[in-house]
């Protein structure tokens, strides 16, 4: 199914599913980031539908499988895992909004997982806004299950979008492990405000 068809068919209807708080947050027009926590299979889908009222560019995320590239996919090549850095880049100085996961995969758990460092990383690199965002009441890690929780379950979803965070734009040499770790644990910290999930550095 092409973008076009996703963006006003299928996504608008997902959007009515969840209840949306805090979407005067997300930037007019301009590349940013948006740092969501990832319970659920169906996570991707449901922001894309959430955003795209108030985002007229092509949304983008990264991610480890080949097989989402109708939804946006940023597909990480494990022989390379950097260059998604610079492919991410790419879009944002198009004017396009990449979703970075910082946990880096989905997690059912209770608590936030520790970060991954490259949302903080394209953060200094690009020096564009960081969206926080906190997803609430979606399950299931597989596409069947997750949709299936998503559509039939009789609570509510939501999502929590929080003010943006700037970080100061820097050149790659500039960038520290100690600057990292402070970058990605001030994100975190935003996240779990908004998701209710406990974040702990030490996790």
């Amino acid at each position: 199914m092409p973008y076009g068809h996703l963006r006003y068919w299928l996504l608008p209807l997902l959007r009515r599913r969840a209840r949306v708080v805090g979407a005067e947050h997300l930037p007019a027009e301009g590349g940013f980031l948006v740092a969501p926590n990832h319970n659920a299979w169906i996570d991707t889908p449901l922001l894309a539908g959430v955003l795209y009222q108030s985002v007229r560019e092509k949304l983008y995320f990264i991610s480890r499988s080949i097989h989402y590239g109708v939804l946006g996919a940023i597909s990480i090549d494990p022989s390379h895992p950097s260059g998604v850095i610079d492919v991410s880049l790419d879009y944002l100085n198009r004017g396009n909004p990449v979703i970075v996961y910082p946990e880096g995969r989905s997690n059912p758990r209770r608590e936030l997982r520790p970060p991954k460092t490259g949302l903080a990383r394209l953060a200094h690199l690009s020096g564009r806004p960081v969206i926080p965002v906190g997803i609430r009441g979606t399950f299931g890690i597989t596409a069947p299950v997750s949709l299936v929780c998503f559509l039939l379950w009789f609570h509510r979803v939501a999502v929590h979008i929080g003010p943006p965070l700037v970080f100061e734009r820097l050149s790659p040499n500039a960038i520290s492990r100690d600057r990292l770790d402070e970058t990605s644990d001030r994100i975190m910290r935003a996240i779990a405000a908004l998701s209710g999930k406990p974040f702990s550095p030490d996790v």
